[in-house]
């Protein structure tokens, strides 16, 4: 009975914060570094996980899928945008006797800037590199078809002569389907209050993912006996709501 009533809040919790999160306005977030995904694997399925992600990568698109990681696994990912920006991210799951403990870290990171005041336009000022870091602790425990998942995070940035640091929190849950091959999954993502860069406060970019994840296991069927098809709804609170759908075979 216990576990049904963290259930009930868990899923209650989800809900009001998905009203809060379509309710933003795009542009308002910042530290979006947060928001690009991890895993090669979850990108070609549409940049879906919330159900589908069952390794490393899971600390990152749903703490509670961490359960069904076996042993011990890692993730690692470089990823360079438009020549000019870099991010580095590592991701461990670790399977202990009760729960699953998990380890996250990304690091966002620009080529050396050049600094211009508005009094001198077009003068140099000097050099900079802008950054941003997340660290996180997770931990997943299951009890029957269920399994929920918790990650804090400390974060840093930097841009210049100005930083700030923060905490957020990541909460999900997962289910198991009596459907074989079923499994629906949702989390809250950067749950935490605001932060402040040169005496200006921005919100974390909160993000709410539900969806599902099925593989049905057709054996004999040559083009769908590994078939997985997944989807995810995803609700940032600085912008409209998307669907996102992937499959593999």
């Amino acid at each position: 009975m216990g576990r049904q009533i963290v259930i009930l809040l868990l899923v209650a919790m989800m809900v009001a914060t998905a009203g809060e999160a379509t309710a933003g306005v795009p542009g308002d977030a910042g530290f979006l570094s947060l928001r690009m995904g991890l895993g090669g694997r979850n990108g070609a399925m549409g940049d879906t996980g919330v159900a589908e992600a069952a390794d490393a990568t899971s600390v990152y698109w749903n703490p509670a899928n961490m359960v069904h990681a076996r042993g011990t696994q890692v993730s690692l990912q470089h990823l360079e945008h438009f020549g000019l920006f870099r991010q580095e991210c590592a991701a461990l799951t670790h399977r202990l006797p009760k729960g699953t403990l998990g380890l996250y870290f990304s690091g966002f990171y620009s080529e050396t800037l050049t600094r211009y005041t508005a009094d001198r336009v077009g003068v140099p000022q000097g050099e900079f590199r802008p950054y941003q870091v997340a660290v996180g602790l997770a931990y997943a425990y299951p009890f029957r078809d269920f399994s929920l998942g918790v990650t804090g995070k400390f974060l840093h940035e930097r841009i210049d002569a100005y930083s700030a640091s923060g905490l957020a929190l990541d909460v999900g849950i997962t289910h198991r389907s009596q459907i074989p091959g079923l499994t629906l999954g949702a989390a809250v993502a950067n749950l935490g209050g605001e932060m402040t860069l040169n005496q200006d406060p921005y919100d974390l970019p909160l993000t709410v993912r539900f969806g599902g994840s099925y593989t049905p296991h057709l054996e004999g069927e040559s083009f769908a006996e590994n078939l997985t098809v997944a989807t995810d709804v995803v609700l940032p609170n600085d912008g409209n709501g998307r669907l996102h759908l992937g499959a593999e075979d």
